[in-house]
């Protein structure tokens, strides 16, 4: 065995090393440090910068073993405790790292460095609060720690304060203006808070200090995705990709960006490269479910939300999104009960109008009889008239019902048969014993069906009404033929029949791009023989110009006040030709003849295939044969047009 070094020469040569380690010749610097320890194998500091030396040379598991035989020899040194929770994290077993930066801290709690580590490994562990405290105590030690105070921004944000956030990275940035993450995470924050121009310049601020970042590259791609420059988006998750191949989550969101351009081939092969990569992230299969619904491949869309769920198990997205597809399907057992992840807060984007009842809805669970129910509105005005069908089944059962609806429907639905009482959305409401909303209110009928052993195919609950539920105002509905009247050409022998025409819905509607057409579309594809009359209130520039080169189109636009005026002029018609708004709700609701065109991939409720709807006899329906392909069902519409004219009494 070597004698012992002279305490005086160790310090000489271990100083020596580090000077030398500190100049970046790793191999020299463990060569020293080798030395070193041959003769003294029990030397704690040369073990520990031995053990850095591995970290630094990506030998994560022999830095655990060299530093862990330092931490053996001095237990009390705090950097050599944190300095193996360093390799624990690159070896990504985040609980030991944990421990050994919570020793490292327990051992000196003066160390700035060690309550920073202690931080970074919180937050892998998403335990932001407790990041955010560890940072806090790093900035208390180190006032002018700039990715502290970067770092401490992300926890906020993770907890939802995204003011406090933006305020931590521009604080970085004033003590370290070249800081490219500060910038980059400001823009993340930015964008969150609803600023995308803004988010952009920090990113783009970002990658102008580090090109070579893929996190900004990726950033950058997210803001450039919801400000709809989709090409743009995927040439940066490109770049971003070209840094760092093996990036999940930019071969998930650039699958989001392929998709949005309607490639929906390039973004399931970019969802199942992300998955390849990690089969146990939840949002690629979330986004390949998606993409699959997208594609009517149903069973298969179900399969990845499934996944995505197993991963996951409290994905709101995930859970409402395979309730939809779930519905489309015609599967209401299963699809109903999921619909109630609509109100999770996650997914109040989708559906923002959850009103302020401190206690849960009524589901079906509990007897009616004697009890007043509030029914309320959500999403839009078309649920409202089709849930509303549900008022006199609900009175049947013993419940004073009261309805709160949109304010342009009140006017038509006052009087409706099993409403004690109508109230407008936001007014003072009156005491009541329960709530539902209207749109769970199938799944509470299915529920109650249940309970009473009553349940099958066509129960209540789903079943199309027997009879029309909605109607006009007698006398409005005189004033509105006296103005058809006056508006048709009194040249002809006998009145042409009239044909409502409804081709566009709400801009705001998340599905409108699909759902909706140009004014000329429609016009190109009409039967000759008709008066044909527009339902529409507001009509757009493009659309404006087709109206007045038409001249044949009657249009009343500001004159239909509300709904109660659009019923009244829907009961001078014969049909109604309408894309999927409320109108085709409204002039099915009251019996009339209603033809609805829908895109490749419809809202749930009118299903696949069919050409019927089960919640209304008198509508029939006409079907995109692929996205984007309004000539096949308006084709199909001008056939069937063409011969109820022929069919028509003379």
């Amino acid at each position: 065995m070597p004698d012992k070094l002279d305490p005086t020469r160790a310090a000489e040569r271990l100083a020596h090393a580090t000077q030398v380690h500190q100049s970046g010749d790793l191999d020299r610097a463990k060569a020293l440090y080798e030395s070193l320890l041959a003769e003294q194998p029990d030397h704690a500091d040369a073990l520990n910068l031995l053990g850095v030396i591995a970290l630094q040379q990506q030998q994560a598991q022999h830095a655990v073993a060299l530093i862990g035989r330092a931490m053996e020899l001095s237990p009390q040194r705090s950097d050599f405790a944190s300095n193996r929770g360093l390799a624990w994290q690159v070896l990504k077993n985040l609980d030991q790292a944990l421990r050994d930066f919570e020793q490292a801290v327990a051992l000196d709690f003066t160390s700035a460095s060690a309550h920073y580590n202690l931080g970074t490994a919180q937050q892998q562990l998403n335990q932001h609060a407790l990041a955010l405290q560890s940072y806090n105590c790093t900035l208390a030690l180190t006032p002018r720690f700039a990715d502290a105070w970067v770092n401490s921004g992300v926890a906020l944000q993770e907890l939802g304060k995204l003011q406090q956030a933006t305020g931590r990275y521009e604080h970085a940035l004033r003590i370290d203006p070249n800081n490219a993450n500060a910038y980059s995470n400001l823009g993340v924050a930015l964008q969150a808070l609803g600023r995308p121009h803004d988010a952009l310049a920090n990113c783009e601020h970002a990658l102008a200090l580090q090109p070579h970042g893929a996190q900004h590259h990726y950033n950058r791609a997210n803001v450039l995705r919801e400000l709809e420059q989709f090409d743009a988006a995927v040439a940066a998750y490109d770049q971003a990709l070209g840094l760092q191949p093996h990036y999940v989550h930019a071969h998930s969101n650039r699958g989001v960006a392929l998709h949005k351009l309607g490639n929906n081939a390039a973004a399931i092969a970019s969802y199942d490269r992300a998955i390849a990569l990690d089969a146990n992230a939840a949002h690629p299969h979330y986004n390949r479910g998606n993409a699959l619904h997208e594609q009517q491949s149903l069973d298969a869309a179900v399969a990845s939300y499934d996944h995505a769920l197993r991963a996951q198990p409290d994905y709101p997205e995930a859970h409402w999104n395979k309730s939809l597809t779930l519905l489309l399907a015609g599967n209401f057992a299963q699809g109903l009960p999921l619909y109630e992840w609509r109100w999770h807060p996650r997914n109040q984007t989708l559906n923002s109008s959850q009103p302020p009842l401190a206690h849960a809805p009524w589901l079906g669970l509990t007897p009616l009889a004697g009890k007043t129910l509030l029914l309320h509105a959500e999403q839009g005005l078309g649920d409202s008239l089709q849930f509303c069908r549900y008022a006199p089944l609900l009175a049947a059962m013993g419940a004073k019902v009261l309805l709160e609806v949109q304010a342009p429907l009140h006017r038509l639905l006052h009087g409706m048969k099993g409403v004690d009482q109508l109230l407008v959305q936001g007014a003072s409401r009156p005491a009541f014993d329960l709530h539902c909303p209207l749109m769970s209110l199938p799944l509470a009928l299915m529920n109650h069906d249940a309970g009473a052993q009553t349940v099958g195919a066509g129960g209540a609950w789903l079943g199309a009404p027997t009879r029309p539920y909605l109607s006009a105002d007698p006398v409005l509905q005189l004033n509105w033929e006296a103005r058809l009247a006056a508006a048709e050409r009194q040249d002809l022998p006998s009145r042409r029949p009239r044909v409502g025409l409804v081709w566009r819905g709400s801009a705001t509607h998340a599905n409108d791009q699909q759902r909706s057409m140009a004014l000329s579309t429609l016009l190109a594809h009409l039967t000759p023989g008709y008066q044909y009359v527009s339902l529409q209130k507001e009509v757009g520039a493009n659309d404006d110009a087709a109206l007045r080169a038409d001249g044949q189109l009657l249009h009343f636009g500001e004159t239909l006040a509300d709904f109660a005026d659009t019923a009244a002029l829907v009961a001078c018609l014969d049909r109604v030709v309408c894309v999927d708004t409320a109108v085709a709700h409204l002039a099915a609701a009251m019996g009339k003849e209603t033809c609805l065109l829908l895109p490749f991939v419809p809202d749930w409720r009118w299903q696949l295939e069919r050409r019927d709807s089960p919640w209304y006899p008198s509508m029939r329906l006409y079907r995109q044969a692929r996205r984007g392909d309004w000539a096949t069902p308006l084709q199909e519409l001008r056939h069937d047009l063409a011969r109820a004219l022929a069919d028509a009494p003379a």
